[in-house]
């Protein structure tokens, strides 16, 4: 039968973190930053099995029940595992395409395997978005150039003595998009104001901040997602600087997260404008992500 799930909380994070690291694909789905942001909008609950240590079981509540892959360890007895705990059949979500492929090798037609395009996460070579190089980013580089050149900026890490000043610009930020009167935005904003209120618990966080003329003009808030690849969860800008969004992108990269080989900017979510926007950036690859419909017998 399946495992008993519990609320996301802080007391099993360290477990948490264990299992990501034997995970052969870091995916931000999985990240515990994602978990412990939109914990509150999407009900996230995880479940662990004595009998399968190492795995972390999880799924969303909110606004309908939905049962991801489980983080951890992928080298199992699936057909075994899978069987014992699901003896009437699920459906996963958020599966990684590897993982939905090992399924397939080792329990054939048993699963059905569905594309989910609208989840593929972004991956990017980090030198690519700080150097924007060649024909290609020749208007991301132009607005970058334009914002350098046109404003008297500074940029700063955030720390845990930056984070009100953050919180500050996040509800200005707010009141100039109607947050409160656009759902999508509302509940994005309860989950930034968890990561940012939570800050000093949550390891691997990072992000940086532009200044012009001493007043915040734009926020990143990242993680790092493994040791060769840096995300970035949340974006903020005014657009009343010319370019200021490519610039928090380009600075971030080049000053706070230099040590990374890889950017994964998350999915688009079949939403037209953002994946046009995403796309624009020139992808080194994708995270892809399946639909397993998986029944016992």
């Amino acid at each position: 039968m399946p495992p008993d799930f519990r609320p996301v909380g802080q007391e099993e994070r360290d477990d948490y973190f264990a299992a990501l690291r034997r995970m052969p694909l870091a995916s931000s789905d999985y990240s515990f930053v994602t978990l412990w942001a939109w914990r509150e909008e999407c009900g996230y609950e995880w479940a662990t099995d004595p009998a399968a240590p190492g795995l972390f079981w999880i799924r969303e509540t909110h606004p309908a029940p939905l049962l991801y892959a489980p983080a951890g360890d992928w080298n199992r007895d699936w057909a075994r595992l899978l069987r014992r705990l699901w003896p009437e059949g699920a459906v996963f979500d958020h599966v990684p395409a590897p993982l939905a492929l090992l399924w397939k090798r080792q329990l054939g037609a048993r699963v059905v395997v569905e594309n989910r395009r609208n989840l593929w996460e972004y991956v990017h070579r980090r030198s690519d978005l700080v150097d924007l190089p060649g024909n290609r980013f020749r208007t991301k580089k132009s607005r970058v150039r334009k914002f350098v050149g046109s404003y008297d900026w500074t940029y700063e890490e955030i720390s845990p003595e930056t984070v009100e000043e953050i919180l500050l610009m996040q509800e200005e930020w707010c009141r100039w998009r109607n947050c409160d009167g656009t759902p999508g935005l509302r509940e994005e904003n309860r989950a930034i104001t968890h990561v940012l209120t939570s800050w000093a618990d949550l390891p691997g966080l990072m992000g940086g901040a532009l200044k012009v003329g001493g007043k915040l003009a734009a926020y990143t808030i990242a993680e790092a997602l493994s040791e060769d690849t840096v995300e970035i969860h949340f974006e903020k800008g005014f657009t009343r600087y010319a370019g200021v969004y490519q610039a928090i992108n380009a600075l971030f990269l080049e000053r706070t997260a230099a040590s990374f080989t890889w950017v994964n900017r998350e999915e688009d979510l079949g939403d037209p404008g953002m994946r046009e926007a995403k796309m624009s950036y020139h992808p080194a690859s994708f995270i892809r992500k399946c639909r397993v419909s998986y029944r016992s017998e």
